[in-house]
């Protein structure tokens, strides 16, 4: 089955190009349209296709405004591809994009860098003073736990965060008494780079709000019981409802991937005393390590 944000897309980019042939005159549907006049249609959209404000598109998105046209194309058994036909038909339309593209790029669109600044130790001081980081909220919380998983663990993007379960991570326990979390990789179930074998902070930070160990023993006594199975989404839905016969801290829902495609973001903004527009999930770095680890 197709995903259905593929196919939310593909349905709102073909009534974008549903709209711009209707104000041309062009009313046949897409998959009657012989190769060669759809070429010179979709020429002319990709040159003129503007969004709803009258801003350009990016680049990367115009396109995946034809790969949905392709897509809906190829559903309807098209006689031709528009990025994979070896003939004439659509050279006009993809070298009319990959010329909008370069017109684009001149402008400045598409070369916003994802290489990001890390956090600087000011920075992380300040998101744990305005509560986002700690255990002072159902959502400090979640961060906190994200944010340890990123550094430690090395969970990067936000598609493994969102596939990682409950019995990925575990308590363990030193023959000394020293408490762990050790991380297995939910794909091959073996230790992840070493990482977790270093993952002993407690000991000297004298600070339960920072204390991984502390906020994941708190977060586990507050998941609902049926959420505990090995199986179960890691991160969940804080519950924030007022009732009095819901005392769980967390739903029975998992936490959205584009949420936590976001936390990095949300926690910057959130925590009023700074924000700057190069914060994403990647100013998480592994470096932070050697300022939060105690290595035994």
């Amino acid at each position: 089955m197709e995903n259905q944000n593929t196919v939310r897309k593909t349905k709102t980019d073909l009534q974008l190009l549903s709209a711009f042939l209707s104000k041309a005159g062009e009313h046949r549907p897409l998959e009657t349209i012989p190769p060669q006049e759809l070429d010179t249609v979709l020429s002319s959209f990709i040159i003129n296709v503007k969004k709803r404000n009258g801003d350009e598109y990016e680049p990367d998105s115009l396109r995946g405004l034809l790969s949905s046209v392709d897509r809906y194309l190829r559903q309807q058994e098209y006689p031709d591809a528009i990025f994979s036909s070896t003939g004439d038909n659509f050279k006009k339309t993809r070298e009319f994009l990959r010329m909008k593209q370069l017109e684009l790029k001149s402008k400045g669109k598409g070369c916003i860098s994802k290489k990001h600044v890390a956090l600087t130790d000011s920075e992380l001081e300040k998101l744990f003073l305005s509560g986002q980081l700690g255990a002072s909220s159902k959502d400090s919380i979640i961060n906190t736990l994200w944010f340890y998983n990123s550094i430690f663990f090395g969970i990067r993007s936000a598609k493994r965060h969102y596939e990682l379960r409950w019995g990925d991570i575990t308590l363990c326990q030193l023959s000394n008494g020293l408490k762990y979390l050790d991380y297995i990789d939910q794909e091959t179930k073996t230790p992840k780079g070493g990482v977790m074998g270093c993952f002993r902070i407690y000991s000297n930070l004298g600070c339960p709000d920072r204390d991984p160990i502390h906020i994941y023993r708190l977060y586990a006594s507050h998941r609902p019981e049926c959420m505990k199975k090995a199986d179960s989404p890691f991160y969940l839905v804080p519950n924030h409802s007022k009732a009095t016969y819901n005392s769980s801290w967390f739903k029975r829902q998992p936490l959205g991937e584009n949420r936590l495609a976001s936390l990095m973001k949300c926690m910057a903004k959130k925590g009023g005393t700074f924000y700057r527009q190069t914060f994403y999930n990647i100013s998480v770095r592994r470096e932070l390590m050697s300022k939060l680890q105690v290595v035994i």
